[in-house]
């Protein structure tokens, strides 16, 4: 019995100790991955990782992680490429990373080292590496729909060139990293560029009006070269041979007029008083092969200063004859400034007109110049005072004896007879009618003309519109002085006055 019992206990012991080392996990997890080892990669390029992790228990903790081991330093490499991530606690026999990563753009470049690593709950580790590479780009741009051709709709219908025709280049650019620039040059000329942003392009907008004809070719065959470049110095060439033939007749003057009739002499310089105006109404310029643009260019010199105006440009859109005034319309009208411009002040008027071969160098011009005249004092001419409706011969400044006319007429009324001469414009008349006595009313007034729109010489009577009495009164004695004065005074306050002189014995 006690040996049966022995047995007994020892085969329970054994299972025991048995059953133990079942339990012991001495299997080392796995890990496996996607990527191919070595493989080149480059910018924008789709890096997609699967990475299963197992065993046979639980997972304890795994590691994904992407790293630069071994750099190949370029310029344009700023931004940095990495990846690293530990999942803790799993507490799974299977646990799968499946990510897609984009290459970025200007990545390091180099040897790049893929990681995993699985650890189990008994601490059994496994790890597993595969090396790739990232690489700059190498793939030149790709440009479709390459054309050139005129803006000028003329030359498009022979398919020519002439100098200063802007210069429409069509074409889809696409790049599979970044562009950099796009450029144009015609014969040895150097390329021009311009700067390209993005994956894509129409060159038609990039270089919309900005590449030219150059003014120094002569007619004849040339090629124009197309360059793209990308921000790796990968680049696209093309060309295109094309024709320069020009109409190398200029625009040419038909006529011009001005509005009020002033006449343009041969020196082409026109005297022209202080707020007098010159319009002109009518400058016609014709060419058979179509007129592209007219500039009109100013500059004011006198005691205010010099200046340049900004020239102004219009567009005449290859019309073969147009009338300029119906364009620049009121740049077309010039005056100087009634109350600050002094004899010898000048305008100078410069108009353009180039045809579509000419450039601005050698276009046709129709030019003069203003020259402000002197602006004189006004001038008060009176040729009669008259005296009870007759016209009566009077001095200025000079006593005139009206004692008989008095004692004829009883009562005298007294009107001005003459005009006012001013070749700028009138800011006022003052007139004023007094007499020596106290006992006979002086009175007068200022008649505002500054707002007035006068013809000159202007009607003195239309001007001061009132009559001057002087009454035989019974009330008075002895001699008697009257005083009549106008004073005309101009934008300038410039003055012209006149003083008559009357007098009667009572």
């Amino acid at each position: 019995m006690k040996l049966l019992t022995k047995v007994l206990l020892f085969i329970v012991t054994l299972s025991a100790v048995l059953s133990c080392i079942a339990l012991e996990d001495e299997f080392s997890p796995t890990v496996s991955n996607n990527i191919i080892a070595d493989k080149v990669y480059y910018y924008y390029d789709s890096l997609h990782i699967n990475v299963m992790f197992r065993d046979n228990a639980l997972i304890e903790e795994s590691n994904v992680r992407i790293s630069l081991i071994t750099s190949t330093p370029s310029e344009n490499d700023t931004v940095s490429f990495s990846f690293d991530t530990t999942y803790t606690n799993v507490a799974a026999r299977l646990l799968q990373f499946d990510s897609t990563f984009i290459v970025p753009l200007h990545a390091k470049t180099g040897k790049y080292i893929f990681e995993s690593s699985n650890k189990d709950a008994s601490d059994n580790i496994i790890r597993d590496t595969t090396y790739f590479y990232i690489d700059t780009d190498t793939i030149a741009p790709l440009v479709t729909d390459f054309s050139v051709q005129s803006k000028n709709e003329i030359h498009q219908n022979n398919n020519q060139f002439c100098r200063g025709d802007v210069v429409i280049i069509n074409a889809f650019v696409t790049e599979n990293a970044a562009l950099k620039r796009v450029g144009a040059g015609i014969g040895e000329n150097e390329i021009t560029y311009f700067e390209a942003n993005g994956q894509s392009t129409s060159t038609a907008t990039l270089l919309q009006n900005s590449f030219s004809i150059p003014n120094d070719l002569t007619d004849g065959s040339y090629q124009l070269k197309f360059v793209v470049e990308d921000m790796f110095g990968n680049s696209t060439a093309l060309s295109e041979n094309i024709t320069i033939l020009c109409d190398n007749t200029p625009a040419e003057l038909i006529s011009f007029e001005e509005e009020s009739g002033i006449s343009v002499p041969a020196s082409f310089i026109v005297p022209l008083f202080p707020g007098e105006e010159f319009n002109l109404s009518s400058l016609i310029f014709e060419d058979t092969g179509g007129l592209d643009s007219a500039r009109l260019e100013i500059s004011r010199n006198g005691t205010q200063g010099d200046v340049t105006e900004t020239p102004i440009t219009f567009d005449l859109e290859g019309v073969t004859k147009t009338d300029l005034s119906t364009i620049f319309d009121e740049y077309f009208l010039f005056s100087f400034d009634k109350v600050n411009a002094v004899e010898g002040d000048e305008i100078s008027v410069n108009v353009l007109v180039k045809d579509l071969n000419q450039s601005w160098e050698n276009a046709s011009s129709f030019n003069f110049s203003l020259i402000a005249k002197k602006d004189e004092a006004p001038e008060i001419v009176i040729n009669h005072l008259v005296i009870n409706d007759v016209p009566t011969v009077v001095p200025i400044n000079e006593e005139y004896d009206i004692t008989d006319l008095l004692d004829e007429n009883q009562d005298l009324t007294i009107a001005l007879d003459g005009v006012i001469n001013e070749e700028v414009g009138l800011a006022s008349v003052k007139y004023k009618f007094s007499s020596d006595n106290r006992n006979i009313q002086s009175f007068g007034r200022i008649i505002d003309l500054s707002d007035d729109e006068l013809s000159y010489p202007v009607s003195i009577s239309d001007v001061i519109g009132t009559t001057f009495p002087i009454n035989d009164n019974e009330n008075l004695s002895g001699k008697i002085t009257y005083s009549l004065e106008i004073i005309a005074t101009d934008f300038k306050e410039q003055a012209d006055t006149v003083n008559f002189v009357l007098s009667a014995v009572y």
